[in-house]
């Protein structure tokens, strides 16, 4: 009788043997493929220090424009070059060695100082140039109620006084909420404008007093209204320059004429003629 594991046996008995996987062949490169590689990456590191250089350019260029969006994209892709160029960097000391063009690694050896130099031109890049100034609707009746830059050496403090109740009429009577915001940036950021420089001319009380009038309100509540109604009267015409120009279309009668019709209708002699020149002499 045969029982379990007797007979032809197990698996152990039978020695079964189990299957391996072959070695992996290692794969060697080339002394000529490792140079080749280190030539490589030296051409893409010294790429790099050039978009570096170029992004560094484009920021300087922009800030002197006063061009705040292309400032933006300038500096991100000199950040993105420089971020590209530290990764480089840190492969180059060991591929240095396998390089056999003397001038490949004189390059690759270098990368450390090349990299510090490219992270100090960016750093030393100019600051974002500022926003430009917002306009106002009621930018000339501002300039127009606000002390003269420089303000006549007669005046004294009733004329200050008189172009500061100019002034806050103007913010009270003209303004939307939009001027009041746009106001409120020149003064505070912009001190070059002109609105911001001749507001100045104002003592620290008066223009405490008149920015406090902006926040009153009654004068919220009239630019409130104002700036809708300005909002509608745009929208009402962009309505009427987007709706297509209506086509009047002449009736034409086009009953034929019987034959021995009688027509009794009277026709202007002069319709579908040239007009007649009148002569020079009259």
């Amino acid at each position: 009788m045969m029982h379990e594991g007797k007979g032809f046996g197990s698996a152990f008995d039978r020695g079964a043997v189990q299957a391996r996987a072959p070695e992996p062949q290692r794969y060697e490169r080339t002394t000529e493929q490792k140079a080749a590689d280190a030539k490589t990456i030296a051409d893409n590191f010294d790429h790099q220090v050039e978009l570096v250089r170029a992004g560094v350019a484009a920021v300087n260029a922009a800030a002197a424009a006063g061009d705040l969006g292309g400032w933006t994209t300038a500096k991100r892709s000199a950040e993105q070059a420089l971020q590209q160029l530290a990764h480089i960097a840190r492969s180059a000391p060991a591929t240095a060695r396998e390089a056999t063009d003397p001038d490949v690694r004189k390059r690759l050896a270098s990368v450390d100082q090349v990299l510090e130099d490219a992270q100090q031109l960016v750093a030393d890049a100019p600051a974002a140039p500022l926003a430009a100034a917002p306009e106002l609707s009621c930018g000339d009746a501002l300039l127009a109620a606000l002390p003269p830059d420089p303000p006549p050496a007669a005046w004294r403090d009733a004329d200050f006084q008189a172009a500061a109740d100019a002034v806050a009429a103007v913010c009270a009577h003209q303004m939307t909420s939009s001027d009041i915001a746009a106001f409120r940036s020149i003064v505070r950021r912009h001190e070059d404008h002109p609105i911001a420089r001749r507001f100045r001319r104002f003592g620290e009380a008066r223009r405490r007093q008149l920015l406090g009038r902006l926040d009153k309100d009654d004068v919220k509540r009239s630019a409130r209204a104002r700036e809708a109604a300005r909002r509608a009267e745009t929208a009402g015409r962009a309505g009427q320059d987007r709706a297509p120009a209506a086509t009047k279309t002449a009736s034409v009668d086009i009953t034929p004429t019987m034959p021995g019709s009688d027509d009794t209708r009277s026709t202007d002699p002069s319709e579908g003629r040239a007009p007649v020149q009148a002569d020079a002499s009259e």
